[in-house]
């Protein structure tokens, strides 16, 4: 295996294609038929297949679910997830909710969009939420947001 080896699918929000790679998630645009690097993240660590949601990008890596700002590529979460790591788990969205294959569970996180900063906890008797917006700290439960 190369050290620069791709695995796994990739995903694409205009103008941006984000690849997983085996060291780390590799962000690239296109014009005609040339690739140029946009940014990368996760130097060293085997990156899953990446996913768009809520305008971020969201990809498992080394037992923790990371979220970049699509465009910058700036880190907006990492937050521990239980189960087995394997190199073409990826997470999955649908009705505001971000998926995270667990070994024997599906672990679920909010996705809420508008806030500035964000940070994941765990909850053992509900699905796992990111930090909430600075604006509505009232609730308990946090929440993933847009970056």
């Amino acid at each position: 295996m190369s050290s620069d080896a791709s695995f796994g699918a990739t995903a694409y929000a205009a103008p941006y294609i984000y690849v997983p790679c085996s060291n780390g998630l590799y962000v690239f645009t296109q014009s005609g038929s040339t690739l140029s690097t946009a940014w990368n993240q996760l130097p060293g660590i085997f990156t899953g297949p990446p996913i768009v949601a809520g305008g971020d990008v969201w990809t498992l890596a080394g037992g923790s679910l990371y979220g970049f700002n699509a465009t910058t590529g700036t880190q907006i979460v990492n937050v521990s997830v239980s189960g087995p790591d394997s190199h073409f788990q990826s997470p999955a969205t649908g009705g505001g909710l971000i998926f995270v294959p667990g070994a024997s569970s599906l672990q679920a996180f909010n996705l809420v969009q508008g806030c500035t900063t964000a940070g994941l906890t765990a909850s053992s008797t509900a699905p796992r939420m990111a930090d909430e917006c600075l604006m509505s700290q009232r609730t308990p439960w946090r929440n993933l947001h847009e970056g």
